[in-house]
C-alpha cells in the first residue's frame, strides 16, 4: 500500500527468511512495483455563473494533469488546489468543489478523474473604507498600488494588502474584511479595513565581539510615526575601541511608499586602526527607489534597490606617519543592489550584487571619481554541498591623493576580504611600512560548504587579492576552514584563516 500514492497499484513482494550461522535471521524482500496507473479519463466541469467564463475555460485547459500521464495522488491534490485558487483570483471568491472523484481500476491500470466546481457569483472590489485616525487617508491609499476599485475580488489580493499595511510598521493590527452583507443590486463588494496604531517608539540594544573592531555595544531607536504623513526616523549607534559611529536618519515616503522615499542622513564616525586614525562627519540627502523585476518568486527580494544621493563629507585623518589632514568633499553619486536568494536559513542557490559610483569636482578639496562593485554567487553541489564565489573591485582617480580621505581609500584583509590577514592590513604603505590605503582594490574568494547534519556545515576556502595604487604587483593569498551553525535566527559562522604569503 505504501506505493499506491505514487500510482503503483500492482505491486508484488517476494519475501524470504533465512537463519544465519550466528543463529540470527535475515529477512529479504524483493519488491516489483509493476506499471504505474495511467490517467484514461479526465473531466472538469464548472456550474454556476462562471461556467461560460473564458478565463475559467482557459484555466481548465491549462490544468497541470493531462490524459495519458501517470497518476500521482500528491500531484492531483496540488493541481486541484491550484485551479481552485486561480478561479478565486479572477473574482469567484466563493468557488467550491461539488464533486471530486478518482476511480482507480488496478486490473486495467487506469485512473478516471471527475471534478465539478460550483463557481458562485463573480465579485469585484468595491469602495475601501478605512477605520483609523492616526494617518491621512490619502497617504494610506498610496499603499494600494496593486489594487483598485473594479478589480476582481480575490482573497489573496486582500491578504497581500493586509501584509503590505502591516509591514509598513505603522500599525499593530490590520483587519481586512469584505462586506458581502452590503452587496445590493451590484457585483462590487465594499471592504472594511480597521487599523490600530503600533508603538511609535522601538528601542533595541546589542552587545558583541568582533575580531576586527573588538568588543562593542550597539543601540537603535526607531521613531516609527512622526506625523500624519508617515514620516519616520531612526538613530543607530555602535561603540568599540577601534571603530565607533552614530547615525541619524529622517525618511519621507514618496511615490510608492513601499519602495520609494527621500532621506536625510547625518553620521559621525571615529576609526582607529594600526596605521590609520580618522574622524568623519557625513551629511547625505538621497532618494531611494526600486526597479521591479519581471517575475515574482519566494526570494528575500527580487528588485533592484537604487538610490541617488548628494553628500557633504568633512574628515580629519592621519595615515601612517603622515601629518594630520583635513578635507572637505561635496559629492554626487548613485548606488544599486539586488539580492536573489532562496528564502531559507541556509540558501544553496542565489546571488547578490552591489555597486556604487560617486565623484566630486571643482568645489571640493580634491576632485575624484570612485567606482566600487562587489558580488556573491551561490551554486548547489550534489545534495549537501554549495560553492560560493565572492568578488570585489574598486577603482578611483583623484588629482590630489594627499587630500583624498581615508574613508574612501581601499584596503584588503579581514573576514569580508582576504581571510588570514587582519582587518585593513593589506594595501599600499608609507616608507615605514604603515598601510595607508590605495586607489584600487581587487579581491576574490572560492568557498565550499558541506552540510554534515541538519544544523552543522563544514567549510573550506581560499581568498586572494590586495589594494594597490597603479599596478597590482603583489597578490596575497589566505586559506582556511570554518564551521557554520544553522540556527533559527540565521547562519552563525566561524572561520580560521591562515596567510599563505607573508612580508616583513
Amino acid at each position: 500500500y505504501g506505493l499506491q500514492p505514487l500510482g503503483y497499484y500492482n505491486v508484488s513482494v517476494v519475501s524470504t527468511l533465512k537463519q544465519q550461522k550466528d543463529q540470527s535471521w535475515l529477512a529479504h524482500y524483493e519488491v516489483t512495483p509493476g506499471e504505474q496507473v495511467i490517467i484514461t479519463e479526465l473531466k472538469i466541469d464548472v456550474t454556476g455563473p462562471g461556467k461560460d467564463d473564458p478565463e475559467i475555460k482557459a484555466l481548465i485547459e491549462a490544468f497541470s494533469i493531462k490524459l495519458g500521464e501517470p497518476f500521482h495522488h500528491a500531484e492531483y491534490e496540488d493541481a486541484k488546489s491550484d485551479i481552485t485558487i486561480k478561479i478565486g483570483r479572477i473574482g469567484y471568491s466563493k468557488v467550491s468543489t461539488h464533486t471530486k472523484r478518482v476511480i482507480v481500476d488496478p486490473k486495467k491500470n487506469s485512473a478516471k478523474i471527475n471534478i465539478k466546481f460550483v463557481s458562485g457569483p463573480k465579485y469585484y472590489l468595491g469602495a475601501i473604507h478605512f477605520h483609523q485616525d492616526m494617518l491621512e487617508e490619502e497617504f494610506i491609499l498610496s499603499y494600494l498600488k496593486n489594487i483598485k476599485i473594479g478589480d476582481p475580488l480575490a482573497y489573496d489580493k486582500l491578504v497581500e494588502l493586509q501584509h503590505t499595511l502591516y509591514s509598513s510598521g505603522y500599525f499593530s493590527l490590520v483587519d481586512v474584511k469584505p462586506d458581502f452583507d452590503n452587496v445590493v443590486n451590484t457585483d462590487q463588494v465594499p471592504v472594511d479595513i480597521t487599523l490600530q496604531p503600533g508603538n511609535r517608539h522601538k528601542l533595541s540594544f546589542g552587545v558583541g565581539y568582533d575580531t576586527e573592531i573588538e568588543a562593542n555595544v550597539s543601540a537603535r531607536w526607531n521613531l516609527r510615526r512622526l506625523n500624519r504623513y508617515g514620516h519616520y526616523a531612526d538613530i543607530v549607534t555602535k561603540l568599540s575601541p577601534k571603530k565607533s559611529d552614530i547615525r541619524a536618519s529622517y525618511w519621507i515616503p514618496a511615490g510608492d511608499p513601499r519602495t520609494d522615499k527621500y532621506g536625510i542622513i547625518m553620521a559621525l564616525e571615529k576609526e582607529d586602526t594600526d596605521s590609520t586614525d580618522r574622524s568623519t562627519f557625513d551629511l547625505e540627502v538621497n532618494y531611494l527607489f526600486e526597479i521591479k523585476a519581471e517575475k515574482e518568486n519566494r526570494r528575500r527580494t527580487n528588485h533592484w534597490q537604487n538610490s541617488i544621493f548628494a553628500e557633504y563629507k568633512l574628515e580629519d585623518f592621519t595615515t601612517g606617519n603622515n601629518p594630520s589632514t583635513s578635507t572637505q568633499l561635496f559629492s554626487m553619486g548613485a548606488r544599486t543592489q539586488r539580492i536573489e536568494m532562496e528564502d531559507t536559513p541556509y540558501p544553496r542557490k542565489g546571488w547578490a550584487m552591489f555597486g556604487e559610483l560617486r565623484g566630486s569636482a571643482y568645489i571640493s578639496d580634491t576632485d575624484y571619481l570612485r567606482l566600487y562593485f562587489k558580488s556573491r554567487l551561490l551554486l548547489p553541489i550534489a545534495d549537501n554541498g554549495r560553492i560560493i564565489f565572492r568578488g570585489e573591485l574598486g577603482l578611483a582617480e583623484t588629482n590630489d591623493y594627499d587630500q583624498y580621505p581615508s574613508s574612501l581609500r581601499f584596503y584588503a584583509g579581514g573576514d569580508q576580504s582576504v581571510r588570514g590577514y587582519r582587518w585593513k592590513a593589506l594595501g599600499p604603505t608609507d616608507k615605514e611600512g604603515n598601510v595607508i590605503g590605495g586607489r584600487n582594490v581587487v579581491t576574490g574568494s572560492i568557498e565550499y560548504d558541506h552540510q554534515i547534519t541538519e544544523t552543522w556545515v563544514a567549510a573550506g576556502f581560499i581568498d586572494a587579492g590586495n589594494a594597490f595604487n597603479d599596478q597590482l604587483d603583489t597578490i596575497y593569498y589566505g586559506a582556511g576552514v570554518g564551521a557554520r551553525y544553522i540556527s533559527p535566527i540565521g547562519l552563525i559562522k566561524a572561520d580560521l584563516g591562515i596567510p599563505l604569503k607573508k612580508d616583513d
